[in-house]
Parts: C-alpha cells; structure tokens; sequence
C-alpha cells in the first residue's frame, strides 16, 4: 500500500553527516530505486552499506516507538528483516530537517514484481512464525489498518458501482478489527514491494513501518491481497500460503475471519488508493488503482471457498 512520494526529504547530500552519527565512513551514497512513501538512500562504507530511510509519516516519538518495535521483529528466529543500526549517542533515531530518519542494514537481494509461486508455502510459514512468536509482545505502534474520518467521507461520495461495492462490502465486515481471534505483531502491508528475494533464503520482509500489533488475521488478509492476485484473484496461490500458514501455525484457522479480514482490508485499500489518485500521488498504472483493488476484493469473496486448505 506504498505510493509514490511527491518530494524527496533525503538526500545524497545528507549522507556524510549521517555516516558521522553512526560511526561509519563513508565511501558512496545513492538514491534507492523505487520512490516510495519513504524516502531512502543508500550509505556505502567501508565495513558494509546501510540504507538511510526518512519516515514520512511518522515524528520523533512514534520513530522512537517504531524503532523498538524494529528491534523486537529483529530477534525473533527465522525471519529476515534489516538490523537497525544505532547512533554513537546511543539513540536511533536522527532528526533531519525535522523528519525522522533511522539507518539499517543494507539486505542484498531484489524486490520482485510478483512473488514466485515456490515461495508463498514459504511466506505461510513466516507470518505463522512471526504472529507465534509476538502474541506476548507490546508496541506503542497505534493499529494501521482502521478507517479515517477522512476514509469515512470518501466511502460515503464514492459513486456506483465501486462506492456500491465498497459500502455494501464495508457493512459486512466493517466490525473485523473488534471481533474475536489471535492478536500479535503484524506487518501490515505484505505486497510483493516490500519482499526482498535472494537465492538459498527465505524472503525478507522489509518496509514495517505500518506494522503494530493487531488481529493476525488482517496480516493475512492483506497477504492474499497483495501476494496472491498477480493482475487478478488467484484462488491457487491464495491456499499455498494458508497450508503454509496452517502448517507453521497448526489446525484450527478461522478461514471466515481470514476472508472477511481481506475484504476489509481491501475496502481500506480501494480507499486510499482512491484518495491518492484523486491527488495525483498514485502513478496511474492500471494494477495499482482503485478498481483494481476492489475487483480483487470482489474476487476474493466469490472464490474463497477453492482459496482453502
């Protein structure tokens, strides 16, 4: 659910003066391809490179709350996500141009358009490991994925047919966030942008900065979005992640919660995703638009049933 960014707030100029505050010396500095909501830079040094990533949506305290919730993620077994590094001062967080900036290692690998299908039995498994291991933990990470007012107004002036979807959608499983089931750390935005593959390893989840502890079923849901729906609804890619989930994770999964979860996410998505193209941040690529998520959606709640284990 990442977009486009409209201005840069890091830049290769900046570099320098980072390296300084993490004790690192600086060899190269370099954009980081892909424009997204954050704005990132590479840092190459002389013990290795580290990515320099300003956080958009986010002030010094939440960064704060957001670095330690990184830390949390970080020590947990068998996922790979990128160490954040720490200032010789001690914090981690950097104040640039009074936007938060924090600095973690650099993982090689590439981000894939669209994850191989080899790979989703194996993603089950990851996000069964990282709700397992995180259902104890707390974060001072407010929920990402609830409605705005802002959301609210805009799925009320929708018109026909995606407002009549999205409203009668939204009535059905607006209450998802409130109703029973496992609660643990998620990562909130599992689309193949925010994966980073390399031979021989597991895929590392990168980008968590909508990551907080929430119903476990909504990091699903939002997986089958984002990781089973390459141009459109896949129901077979959709039950290799959910066997591996249920592999990892045991018998017992709520598939009604996991589907319900994924229609609610996908409302929040077609929303936002709505709202960005009206203020030209969303590229125009037909896959990434408004439509495009709710005929997902809609697909979703049509196929479920050749979607499970």
């Amino acid at each position: 659910m990442t977009v486009p960014v409209a201005t840069d707030d890091l830049r290769c100029a900046d570099a320098r003066a980072l390296a300084i505050a993490y004790g690192l010396r600086l060899t190269a500095a370099r954009p980081l391809p892909g424009g997204l909501e954050n704005t990132h830079i590479v840092l190459d040094t002389t013990t290795g490179s580290v990515v320099a990533t300003c956080l958009h949506k986010k002030n010094h305290d939440q960064a704060g709350a957001y670095a330690i919730f990184l830390q949390q993620v970080a020590a947990l077994p068998a996922l790979r996500v990128p160490r954040l590094r720490q200032r010789l001062d001690g914090g981690w967080v950097t104040d640039l141009r009074d936007r938060p900036v924090i600095v973690c290692d650099h993982l090689a690998g590439h981000r894939p358009d669209q994850l191989p299908e080899p790979h989703l039995h194996q993603m089950g498994r990851i996000l069964a490991d990282l709700h397992r291991h995180t259902t104890d933990l707390t974060t001072a990470l407010t929920p990402h994925l609830r409605i705005t007012p802002t959301e609210t107004e805009t799925l009320h002036a929708m018109y026909a047919p995606l407002g009549s979807w999205a409203r009668h959608t939204w009535d059905a499983v607006g209450d998802v966030p409130q109703r029973a089931g496992h609660r643990s750390f998620i990562h909130s935005d599992l689309f193949p942008d925010n994966l980073l593959l390399q031979d021989g390893q597991a895929p590392a989840l990168l980008d968590w900065e909508d990551g907080c502890r929430d119903l476990s079923a909504l990091d699903l849901g939002v997986a089958v979005l984002g990781l089973c729906s390459p141009g459109r609804f896949l129901p077979e890619r959709a039950r290799l992640l959910l066997t591996g989930y249920r592999d990892a994770h045991g018998p017992g999964l709520d598939l009604d919660l996991i589907r319900d979860a994924a229609l609610y996410a996908a409302v929040l998505i077609t929303l936002r995703r709505q709202r960005w193209q009206a203020t030209g941040r969303l590229s125009a690529e037909p896959a990434r638009s408004a439509t495009a998520m709710a005929r997902t959606g809609a697909a979703v709640a049509r196929l479920w049933p050749s979607a499970c284990p």
